[in-house]
């Protein structure tokens, strides 16, 4: 059982005090064992303890009853010292966050702190010898506001909420409020941010002034530590002595650089200019103290006025400044508004800054109690004064700066067009002269390098063309001389040749008419032998001819036999040609001629390479793809596809009533190319994406080569002009998803099916989600793709437009959402801090965006798909902020990119939400009919009903028996199946009737036993083999066209499976 919140407030309180106390006992109990306290008791160093712990929780020290001597009371806390106890409560405080719900952390802090009161008094009343109620009641009470802030502190950095810790829904007061008070709330909320910044930044230059003291008084540091002489253990103690007084030091160090000052005793004084403090103690770290410095100490002044700087700077990159818009609107004069809302912006916050110089001042300023010793610290009203001055001025200042040096975007406006550009505009537009320029001179140097290079290079190109000219002429020189010798040699070679065919001609001329009297012969033998003329006995001689003279006799005949071929091909082809002659033609010859020359082949196999030479002179039949009938393809691809599992499927498909059922609905072109596909093949291939599973591209890479898959389109395309765009899928998906009515092609599909199915009367139902392919969203995701796809577009538009991007925190939260993601584990409060910042950043990008278009509204012009998306950003801001304030939110987004899809919440143990279609389907004999569907979750236990009328009008016959699971066995279904006389599944209620018939016992159970195999089978089946388990579509359109294909794909195949089995029985 877990704690009360109470009690757990109580015990961390109680573990806070008791560390504390521990520290600080510990502490003066080492000095005490050292002989640090002399010769002092161990009950005097444990009543020592208790007033220490009580004054560094802000409790006056009485002196004369911690050390029993003559002395005042101590005020001075060391704030160093103080720090512990605000740390452990810090740590209390986020524990006790982290165990409250909303609105119930004041309980604990409550409990704790009236714990931690009584724990003080208690021990103020153990140390003090003399205790008196008002003492008593002081340290009740003065400890609690380290308590409080702690505990607060602690809460916050946990909660990081103000509703969650105190149940105060700010966000929802804010929401409800005007526009003009938003920006008026959002400006106070900046200047409060400004007022922070400014004080974070002084306390911290405050600590670098005080070191750079520490520094300039080393030697006098290191000289008092060796005056004292106080052993190890000594000068240990004076550290951490000085260690608690250090913070306080820092004030007193930024109460000088404001001018105020500060006192170390009383009649003493340290300023800027001058510097009178007398004799201090021997404390080391007093060296630092500074001395009269004249006018050279006003440098100090810089430490506020650079606070201020910072703030001012800070102010400006915000961009929350919407009293300088409303102060540009009323004084038209840029200067004198920038001044006006700078002052005010100064004025403001150095009053804010004031009052935390006055606590500080307030917390730092007290008495030590000995000797002059009574006034130690800077006077608080008067250190407020001077805050609030210098840390004004130097907000002021950094705001003015920060405008002349960071352009102005209000300054575009049409009515400053006439002024001047600010310093910082000047700036960059010098600057940008100056690149220019310098870019210019560049540009011209690499022109006047380039120039001289070309020059150079013609030079030496003229040298080479001169050199090339001598050689040319050099060497037709040579070949001249050459040539000369060459016909000298000639004229005499052919003298001697003319006197030796003299010689022989009269020799040669008997022979030669001899030959040509044979060959004449010889030839005309073969003529007669080759057409057939001349009968040619066995016996007969036959003169042989030679090889070459058979091979163009072979290559003559083929190429006459596949002329006639194909002049018979294109007078078939003009002639149109009945429906019979069609069939009884071979199908190799419509659609592949070049097979003509394989008829031809036996007359010279061996010359292949003249075949090829053919079969590239003549040109294929058509160059576009062709829509064919299945009597057209070849009769062995037609016997194999009918065998084949996609034929079987096609067989069970009636496509040609379901193409007329959509051209009704479609409207039909009248203008552009031929369609690819007819309407029975656009249908015949959805059926096949959803039988191969695969994306639009690898469905048409395998459908190019797959001649079963192309009779079942009933196309037939040319390998070498494939289908090479794979949107053709996509772009008739959409056309088809747009016009797609369920409940009639159902019909259509049962009238196909009627005659194959059995148990009409039966009717198993149920539902299932079929999902989408989406990434699990969660708020951190769908905020940050929101805040990116947002910020995009607005950069986009900017400087489309020529306008400065407007800043916001993108970068900063996407280094947050990095960081966020790459953790292993994500905490309660790490995710709800990254929500509210991803939340933040939203609001802020949509103002930024309303802004610019409603300044150049007629100049941006988005796609319907950016201005659906855009819908979804502003509804996804508005259901995200709801969520966040913990309010219940309906029709919830979960994807900007597919706004339809809906969480299903199903309760399955793997999987508890689901993302998708939810369809409630019903099952005649194995096969299943989408009886309603929807992306929004509904109760299928109410639809009972629906799906008996609907399978009634589907098959005529009344349903007598009714298999569903438990959610449907509800009052109203059991009622309905009992006057209508259905026997249903469901577990009977009450007790069991005695005179139930065994045989309705066991029909109960039949059916039970069938809708958790075969229905339950189904939805797996179809999930896993049909395309419907994550379904990847744009729209909901697209996605429920893919799911009704997918389930009655999955439903052809069974019919098909079954037609099989048949056949295979009969021929058994």
């Amino acid at each position: 059982m877990p704690m009360p919140l109470w009690l757990q407030g109580v015990v961390e309180l109680i573990v806070t005090a008791l560390f504390s106390a521990l520290a600080v006992f510990a502490a003066m109990s080492a000095v005490w064992a050292t002989k640090g306290f002399g010769d002092m008791e161990f009950s005097s160093v444990a009543a020592m303890s208790a007033h220490l712990w009580l004054l560094i929780h802000g409790v006056p020290l009485d002196l004369s009853a911690a050390f029993g001597a003559s002395a005042g009371t101590m005020t001075l806390v060391p704030l160093g010292l103080s720090i512990l106890p605000l740390l452990l409560c810090y740590r209390s405080g986020r524990r006790l966050a982290r165990a409250s719900y909303e609105g119930e952390f004041l309980i604990p802090v409550l409990s704790g702190s009236v714990t931690y009161a009584l724990i003080s008094s208690a021990m103020y009343g153990w140390a003090s010898p003399h205790p008196q109620p008002l003492q008593a009641l002081n340290a009740a009470l003065v400890p609690l506001g380290i308590v409080v802030a702690g505990l607060m502190w602690g809460g916050y950095r946990e909660a990081r909420s103000l509703s969650r810790m105190v149940g105060v829904d700010t966000a929802e007061q804010i929401s409800q409020m005007s526009q003009y008070s938003r920006w008026a709330g959002s400006y106070a909320w900046a200047v409060v941010r400004a007022a922070v910044v400014a004080f974070v930044a002084l306390v911290g230059l405050g600590a670098v002034l005080l070191g750079i003291g520490i520094l300039a008084g080393w030697s006098q540091i290191v000289a008092t530590y060796q005056e004292l002489h106080a052993g190890a253990v000594g000068d240990t103690a004076v550290t951490l002595l000085q260690l608690g007084f250090l913070p306080n030091l820092v004030i007193y160090a930024i109460a000088w650089s404001t001018g105020a000052g500060f006192s170390f005793g009383a009649g003493t004084s340290v300023g800027l200019t001058s510097s009178d403090v007398g004799t201090l103690p021997m404390l080391p770290i007093l060296g630092a103290v500074p001395e009269s410095m004249g006018t050279f100490g006003l440098v100090g002044l810089l430490v506020p006025l650079g606070a201020g700087a910072i703030a001012g700077w800070w102010f400006l990159r915000e961009g929350e400044d919407h009293l300088d818009e409303w102060v540009a609107l009323k004084v038209p004069f840029r200067p004198l508004s920038a001044l006006i809302s700078a002052v005010v912006l100064g004025v403001m916050t150095g009053i804010m800054t004031s009052f935390g110089a006055l606590w500080l001042g307030w917390i730092s300023y007290g008495s030590l109690g000995i000797g002059r010793f009574t006034e130690v610290g800077a006077e608080p009203l008067t250190f407020a004064a001077h805050t609030a001055l210098t840390v004004g001025a130097g907000v002021t200042f950094g705001m003015l700066l920060s405008r002349a040096l960071v352009p102005d975007s209000s300054r575009e406006l049409p009515r400053f067009a006439d002024e001047r550009p600010n310093l910082g505009e000047r700036l960059m537009s010098f600057t940008a002269s100056t690149r220019e320029r310098f870019a210019q001179g560049r540009e011209r140097f690499a022109e006047r390098r380039e120039q001289r290079a070309q020059a150079r290079a013609e030079r030496m190109e003229r040298e080479a063309e001169e050199a090339a000219a001598r050689e040319a002429a050099e060497r037709e020189a040579a070949e001249r001389e050459a040539e000369e010798v060459a016909a000298r040699e000639a004229a005499e070679r052919e003298a001697a040749e003319r006197e030796a065919e003299e010689t022989a001609r009269a020799q040669a001329s008997e022979n030669v008419v001899e030959a040509e009297l044979s060959v004449a012969s010889e030839q005309s033998v073969v003529s007669e032998v080759a057409t057939g003329h001349v009968p040619v006995h066995p016996q007969e001689p036959v003169v042989a001819v030679p090889v070459e003279a058979t091979e163009q006799l072979a290559q003559r005949a083929a190429a006459d036999a596949f002329s006639d071929i194909v002049e018979e091909r294109e007078e078939a082809a003009e002639e149109p040609a009945s429906e019979e002659a069609t069939a009884e033609e071979s199908p190799a010859e419509q659609y592949e001629p070049i097979e003509a020359v394989q008829q031809v082949d036996y007359l010279h196999s061996a010359q292949a390479e003249d075949y090829e030479s053919i079969e590239a002179s003549v040109e294929p039949a058509s160059n576009e793809h062709t829509a064919y009938e299945h009597s057209t393809y070849d009769p062995h691809y037609r016997d194999s596809f009918a065998k084949s599992e996609l034929g079987r499927i096609r067989a069970q498909l009636p496509l040609k009533e379901l193409a007329a059922e959509l051209a009704t609905r479609i409207h039909k072109r009248r203008r552009g190319k031929k369609p690819l596909f007819s309407a029975e093949g656009e249908i015949a291939l959805m059926f096949l994406k959803a039988y191969t599973g695969l994306s639009d591209d690898g469905l048409i890479e395998l459908l190019n080569g797959s001649i079963h898959m192309q009779m079942f389109c009933g196309v037939l395309i040319d390998p070498a002009n494939p289908i090479k765009d794979g949107k053709i899928v996509s772009a008739i998906r959409n056309r088809l998803a747009r016009h797609l009515d369920i409940d009639s092609l159902q019909r259509i599909l049962y009238a196909r099916w009627e005659g194959d199915l059995k148990d009409k009367d039966l009717c198993l139902t149920d539902a299932t989600c079929y999902e989408s392919h989406l990434r699990f969203p969660t708020d951190v995701k769908l905020l940050w793709e929101c805040c990116r796809w947002l910020h995009d577009l607005l950069v986009c538009q900017s400087r489309r437009l020529s306008e400065r991007v407007p800043r916001n925190k993108y970068n900063d939260v996407a280094k947050a959402t990095l960081a966020y993601a790459k953790q292993r584990k994500h905490t309660g409060s790490a995710t709800r801090r990254l929500r509210r910042r991803l939340l933040k950043l939203l609001a802020k990008l949509r103002f930024q965006w309303n802004g610019l278009r409603k300044l150049y509204g007629p100049c941006i012009s988005l796609s319907a798909e950016q201005e659906k998306r855009l819908c979804a950003v502003r509804e996804v801001c508005l259901q995200q902020s709801d969520l966040f304030a913990g309010k219940e939110v309906k029709h919830r987004i979960v994807s900007i990119d597919r706004p339809y899809l809906r969480p299903i919440v199903r309760g399955k143990e793997n999987k508890r939400v689901e993302f998708g279609a939810k369809v409630n389907n019903i099952q005649i004999d194995g096969i299943s009919f989408i009886e309603h569907h929807s992306f929004e979750a509904f109760n299928e236990g109410i639809r009972l009903r629906q799906c008996i009328e609907y399978q009634e009008s589907l098959t005529g016959v009344k349903v007598r028996r009714v298999g569903a699971d438990s959610i449907y066995a509800n009052n109203a279904n059991r009622t309905m199946c009992t006057e209508k006389g259905i026997t249903t599944c469901f577990v009977r209620k009450g007790p069991r009737p005695k005179e139930e018939a065994g045989c309705l016992k066991k029909a109960r159970r039949i059916i039970g036993t069938l809708r958790a195999t075969v229905m339950e089978g189904s939805f797996g089946n179809q999930k896993q083999h049909y395309a419907v388990g994550r379904i990847k579509a744009r729209n909901m359109f697209s996605e429920t066209l893919l799911l009704f294909f997918g389930i009655h794909t999955a439903n052809a195949a069974v019919l098909a499976a079954r037609q099989m089995a048949r056949d295979m029985k009969k021929a058994a």
